[in-house]
């Protein structure tokens, strides 16, 4: 799913092979988008992975695409996004986006001013993780970012420095720690524990071999399953087996689905910083809008980032099985955010499971769209045709999608901090997202009004007057709704762009208005 810039806030479904290089997508959509050719154009993959694809590499270089599709068509910038988590806690995350250029004293500076636990900036300096490693460094002061290509920068540590980092400001320090490493699976950090690509996502071992010992017990297709409780017996018997590297399909009796399941939520409750913690501040206050709700994940550290969108993929697996396990999106969702965060909030822990339902209903929107554009499910109407682009002979043709998603591009330094709204074109995020319908429920769609002009022609009026003849039966305040259309100046040209987020704010808010009115648009 290639979403355009925000001069063209759209996107497409496209099909390629996984021998295409990223240069054929970037020219495929400059086409489709007709974006201009005097700034140099580049594909980048959103939050958690927050990078910019190399276009002499093939897409099949990227794994996780194979299950998180969505990728932006922005212009190249060199400006570097930071995540920055404070204190010895690491309970509170920065976002700054700098030139490369940029020293690491400034940063600290930056940092400084947004942490009030900092009273002399001279005792802070930032840690970084190198990629592959679990080898921290204090970064030196005089260097400027692009000095560190090893360095992950989605996840650097703003401390008070130790001795050796007071004395050797201009060196990269080793961090050294007295704790002796743990050994069990449980509250360690993620770094600590062996990783493993797993469909895209880098998570520790000991996650991949439960879920995969889950799924081989046909446990996805179990009843309940992430929602009921597990033993916890069993439980401590499967960290046991992990710790001791033994197979979990060798254990005698075997571990119930549920003990599995039930294992997978304790390693994520006894993290030692549960994954929504540093955003603890944010949620008080956050909306639980579809744009707000993906723009709050947006902001996880990566590594927490990284584990949540595992954890979210895992979920959405259980749901596609729903008609058999019977677990509901509602029911899923709060038997996960729980063990995302530990608060004594009501505010908190009634919005969470709201954001994480948000969350797992556009997965299960993505992945249908995945299978209709992998069976060549494509609208007649919305199809495009390349006049000499090689991948289009044997690619079905792109779909389009009623997206109006804003991603990023701002320079400057910019910070996460002072309004949830304002990060999302630093992060390089959408703010919304497109509303497809299932294409075999055409069949039984009502049949299009007849109308003599085209629907592009169409004026505000014209729309409020369809609008109250299609759905005046199934929305009660049609009329305030109809008002806010002709408010917002929605006519027949913006009439097949909205998307879910748009009518929630033009006063469609329920799934099942919001359903007939895109069966509705379908038939124009």
């Amino acid at each position: 799913r290639v979403r355009g810039d925000n001069k063209a806030p759209e996107s497409r479904v496209m099909v390629f092979r996984r021998t295409d290089t990223v240069d054929v997508i970037v020219a495929h959509g400059c086409h489709i988008f007709k974006l201009p050719n005097d700034v140099p154009w580049g594909l980048y993959a959103p939050p958690p992975f927050d990078v910019w694809l190399d276009e002499p590499r093939s897409i099949g270089h990227y794994h996780f695409l194979d299950t998180h599709m969505n990728v932006h068509l922005m212009p190249k910038d060199n400006n570097i996004v930071l995540k920055v988590q404070l204190g010895a806690k690491g309970d509170i995350t920065r976002v700054l986006k700098v030139p490369p250029t940029t020293l690491v004293s400034e940063v600290c500076r930056q940092l400084a001013q947004r942490y009030a636990a900092v009273q002399d900036v001279a005792d802070w300096g930032l840690i970084g993780k190198e990629k592959g490693a679990p080898v921290r460094l204090w970064l030196p002061d005089n260097e400027p970012l692009n000095a560190f290509p090893h360095i992950n920068m989605q996840y650097l540590l703003f401390r008070l420095r130790d001795a050796a980092a007071q004395r050797n400001r201009r060196e990269s320090v080793q961090v050294q720690s007295d704790e002796a490493k743990p050994t069990t699976v449980v509250g360690v950090a993620p770094d600590d524990l062996e990783q493993v690509d797993d469909r895209g996502t880098l998570v520790p071992r000991c996650l991949v071999a439960m879920a995969a010992e889950l799924v081989r017990r046909f446990g996805l297709q179990t009843e309940q399953i992430l929602v009921r409780a597990g033993d916890e017996l069993a439980i401590h018997g499967i960290f046991r087996d992990l710790d001791a590297q033994r197979p979990l399909d060798a254990a005698t009796p075997p571990y119930s689905v549920h003990a599995l399941a039930g294992a997978i939520l304790t390693w994520y409750r006894r993290l030692p910083v549960r994954l929504f913690q540093p955003l603890h501040a944010k949620l008080e206050k956050a909306a639980t809008t579809y744009e707000a709700s993906l723009l709050l994940a947006a902001q996880l550290p990566q590594r927490a980032g990284l584990l949540f969108a595992w954890l979210m993929q895992l979920a959405t697996d259980v749901l596609t099985n729903g008609d058999v396990n019977q677990v509901t999106v509602a029911e899923l969702s709060a038997s996960l955010a729980p063990v995302l965060i530990a608060t004594d909030n009501p505010i908190i822990q009634a919005k969470l499971p709201r954001i994480i339902a948000t969350i797992l209903h556009d997965k299960l929107d993505e992945r249908q769209e995945r299978q209709e554009a992998l069976q060549g499910g494509f609208s007649e109407s919305a199809s495009f045709d390349f006049d000499d682009e090689e991948t289009s002979t044997s690619a079905p043709a792109p779909r389009s999608e009623a997206a109006t998603s804003k991603p990023g591009g701002a320079a400057g330094d910019n910070d996460d901090d002072d309004d949830d709204d304002d990060s999302s074109s630093d992060l390089g995020f959408d703010e919304t997202d497109s509303d497809e319908e299932d294409d075999t429920v055409a069949d039984s769609a009502p049949a299009a009004p007849a109308v003599a002009d085209k629907v592009d022609k169409w004026s505000t009026e014209r729309v409020a007057d369809w609008l109250r003849e299609e759905l005046g039966d199934t929305i009660s305040n049609i009329d305030d709704v109809c008002n806010n259309f002709l408010e917002d100046d929605i006519d027949g040209v913006a009439l097949p762009m909205l998307d879910k987020a748009d009518l929630v704010r033009l006063g469609i808010t329920k799934i099942g208005q919001q359903k007939k009115f895109f069966l509705c648009v379908k038939t124009l």
